[in-house]
């Protein structure tokens, strides 16, 4: 009995200052996205204020500036939850988690600009050489054997690209089969394509086989 009495008496010594207000930091959480630690002035298991001058640049221009004048106080850092929540910021404290949940209104929201009427920027190309040649060779050989009957193919694709004076220069594109079946040897060549390519106007000059055809593509500039 008299050791409860002691705990008894030591707790109503210290619950004098448990109820006295005192500040801590926690996370400040806005749309599921934890935006940074606030300073609050925590009451018990109550948070009656925040930092306003740590809020600020956590939030940042989410927040309308009519909201951050009309909370503000000369004499104190510290701003009220409610006054917050008048102007459309709705602060709540979540006891499990120890983190601060915040919402704001589309009222005290702030406002970006946003402009769509900039001008065309004329596509500049990067700093290239005046020459590149890549081939791609795909080489094949399938042999078969069923009873004293044997036959063999082999096959080569020849895939070449060509660039002459840059990203405005002469593009050359071929393609070449060469095929080996029985000894019987097979030489396609396939379609050779040239074109010429204008960066800042949707345009290209072609020519594939002795055909020349003019044709506009749409092109993303970035």
């Amino acid at each position: 009995m008299r050791s409860l009495a002691s705990a008894c008496g030591a707790f109503a010594f210290f619950l004098p200052f448990l109820a006295q207000a005192m500040t801590i930091s926690l996370p400040l959480t806005l749309n599921g996205r934890q935006l940074g630690n606030v300073p609050v002035s925590l009451s018990g298991m109550d948070v009656e204020a925040v930092s306003l001058e740590s809020l600020k640049p956590v939030i940042g221009s989410r927040v309308s500036d009519h909201v951050w004048q009309a909370v503000a106080k000369a004499d104190s850092d510290l701003v009220s939850l409610t006054a917050l929540a008048e102007q459309g910021v709705e602060i709540s404290f979540d006891p499990a988690s120890l983190s601060l949940n915040a919402s704001i209104q589309n009222s005290a929201q702030g406002k970006t600009n946003v402009n769509f009427g900039g001008g065309y920027r004329p596509f500049t190309p990067s700093e290239s050489g005046t020459f590149s040649w890549l081939n791609n060779f795909n080489l094949s050989h399938d042999e078969s054997w069923q009873d004293d009957d044997a036959s063999r193919s082999t096959s080569l694709d020849w895939l070449t690209q060509i660039n002459l004076g840059g990203a405005d220069g002469l593009n050359l594109t071929a393609a070449n089969y060469f095929g080996v079946s029985n000894e019987e040897g097979k030489f396609r060549r396939g379609e050779i394509t040239a074109f010429m390519d204008w960066p800042n106007l949707p345009l290209r000059l072609m020519r594939a086989m002795s055909k020349w055809k003019r044709q506009a593509i749409c092109r993303r500039v970035v």
